[in-house]
């Protein structure tokens, strides 16, 4: 089996080339839910970076891309990168990559940056999934959105109910009306332009009562600067 696998190395570095990874991350950070699974944990993040920088080279993604282009850059080669832009990004994840010495590159939702919102899937999930009371029967009728549904017993929930299905993310199946209403509106409007997604969740607000405008602080994108 070891022969096997050395020929099918030597095979792949003669004919393909040399191979990397691009390990993608959004957060750094511990969240009371994240039914996106978007967060690590802040020591598990620096135990995966210790690994990486200890058993593989760090590259920038830069660097990467370049020796794609030539077919040429260091063996055993990891880019890492971050979705979103996320504050937790700088604040939390920067100091560990510096500390390992490992680069990193953050793609920015720019339409976010230094803005007075959350994401607006974090949104969702602070509405839908969070202790808010929301109507019975919950109806959105915007210009590109008819949604309709039963939350019923669920209508009010407090932060002890909340607390109990604080584990529940999107691989699993939905276990309340809640976590239903979470998934299929969150199909309905991830292909949205953003000013339709914003028609919805002023609706969802709208519903719950909520007009709060200021980002959650473990939910804060970052600034200009």
């Amino acid at each position: 089996m070891t022969s096997l696998r050395s020929s099918a190395g030597r095979f792949m570095r003669r004919h393909i080339g040399p191979s990397a990874l691009v390990l993608i991350y959004h957060r750094v950070t511990t969240l009371d839910r994240d039914p996106q699974l978007l967060a690590v944990a802040p020591d598990r993040f620096d135990a995966q970076i210790e690994m990486v920088a200890s058993r593989f080279e760090p590259v920038r993604l830069s660097q990467l891309a370049a020796g794609i282009a030539r077919r040429d850059f260091p063996t055993r080669s990891v880019a890492i990168t971050f979705d979103d832009g996320y504050a937790d990004n700088l604040a939390t994840a920067e100091p560990i990559l510096a500390r390992h010495r490992v680069p990193a590159t953050v793609y920015v939702s720019s339409g976010y940056v230094g803005g007075t919102r959350e994401f607006w899937w974090d949104e969702l999930e602070r509405l839908l999934l969070g202790p808010t009371q929301l109507p019975g029967r919950l109806v959105i009728e915007t210009g590109q959105v008819s949604f309709a549904f039963d939350i019923d017993n669920q209508a009010a929930l407090s932060a002890e109910d909340t607390a109990v299905a604080r584990g529940w993310n999107v691989t699993d199946p939905p276990g309340t009306a809640r976590q239903r209403a979470y998934l299929d509106l969150a199909a309905l409007i991830r292909p949205l332009a953003a000013a339709d997604r914003e028609a919805v969740l002023e609706a969802l607000r709208a519903a719950a009562g909520d007009a709060a405008v200021a980002p959650r602080p473990s939910h804060r994108t970052l600034t200009v600067d």
